[in-house]
């Protein structure tokens, strides 16, 4: 049996997931690049520069896909990213700042996951 269309639901389920899907990777990356700056894992400033704002457009990038959509997890989306930009005002990182991200990014999840669900 062939297949030719997918059901709505189906296809803007599996669009909405891969948003998702998308926006944490970004943010995984940028808030791995702001842990390895400040670790000191990278030395060359042009090579910290580039990683930087690779990560951060990617970021700003996928979270335009959820802005512009207007629904799902963007109240969660919003918040996470203010706790990764956050950590480019400080010289130094606290733990309690990389808490605040870990639990901003529990409830990004959590959100997501909620909104995948009642598809």
């Amino acid at each position: 049996m062939e297949v030719t269309a997918l059901p709505y639901d189906l296809t803007i389920y599996l669009a909405h997931r891969d948003d998702y899907a998308d926006f944490l990777t970004a943010t995984d990356e940028e808030a791995s690049v702001v842990w390895h700056r400040r670790r000191g894992d990278y030395t060359d400033k042009a090579d910290i520069l580039a990683r930087t704002e690779a990560a951060y457009g990617r970021t700003q990038a996928a979270l335009n896909v959820l802005d512009i959509e207007g629904g799902g997890p963007l109240a969660e989306a919003k918040a996470l990213v203010g706790c990764i930009r956050a950590f480019y005002e400080t010289e130094e990182v606290a733990d309690s700042a990389w808490d605040a991200y870990k639990a901003a990014r529990a409830r990004y999840v959590s959100a997501a996951r909620d909104c995948l669900a009642a598809h």
